[in-house]
């Protein structure tokens, strides 16, 4: 699954400017909205399996409702440090194709 948000942009805190796609602003793309990219990620984690795919563990308040916010944050640094990616928190495009491409470790 491509990564759906144009250049320069990720998903992240409100607090961002622009770029940072949070899921609080209801804004679109590719014919969804960024509330819907957001949970299909957090979903794909789940078929994943393996340490970051506990997902539950890091969503209790939020579940899946999309948004970005401090326990999406720590679910994304925690799938980042399992595939050895920077560990920013930050929803980009190699966070994004590492959840639907690299093996799990």
């Amino acid at each position: 699954m491509p990564f759906p948000l144009p250049d320069g942009c990720y998903f992240g805190p409100r607090s961002g400017g622009d770029s940072s796609v949070s899921g609080y602003y209801r804004r679109r793309f590719r014919g969804k909205a960024d509330r819907q990219w957001l949970a299909m990620w957090t979903e794909q984690l789940s078929r994943r399996g393996g340490p970051a795919g506990e997902e539950e563990r890091y969503l209790r308040k939020s579940g899946h409702d999309g948004r970005y916010g401090s326990e999406r944050r720590e679910l994304i640094k925690a799938f980042q440090a399992d595939q050895g990616l920077t560990r920013d928190g930050l929803l980009g495009p190699e966070t994004w194709d590492a959840a639907y491409r690299n093996p799990i470790r």
